[in-house]
């Protein structure tokens, strides 16, 4: 017996993936805008002993980033695949129940 308390819209779960693929696209030109600009200050700072740290903070940030875009991208596809799930489960009930 269902749960009269259980609902899934197919619907908000296309805009919930359609969201983490908004963020996914957003965070890819700070990941290369950091590494630019780390580029730059690091040939200013030539000589420097933090120039070299630099480079290894940036590295390790956009590691860290890639790591977020990659995890959202596997739910936004997880989010798809649930959506399109759910329409068919919806679609198939309600042709049985004609």
């Amino acid at each position: 017996m269902p749960d009269p308390g259980f609902d899934v819209s197919p619907q908000q779960l296309k805009f919930a993936a359609d969201n983490a693929s908004s963020i996914t696209a957003g965070l890819a030109k700070p990941v290369q805008t950091a590494g630019t600009a780390s580029g730059t200050a690091e040939t200013a700072l030539g000589g420097w002993q933090v120039a070299g740290q630099l480079a290894a903070v940036v590295t390790s940030w956009t590691q860290g980033v890639e790591k977020i875009r990659t995890a959202l991208g596997k739910d936004e596809e997880a989010l798809r695949t649930a959506a399109d799930g759910y329409g068919r489960t919806e679609k198939g009930t309600a042709k049985a129940l004609q």
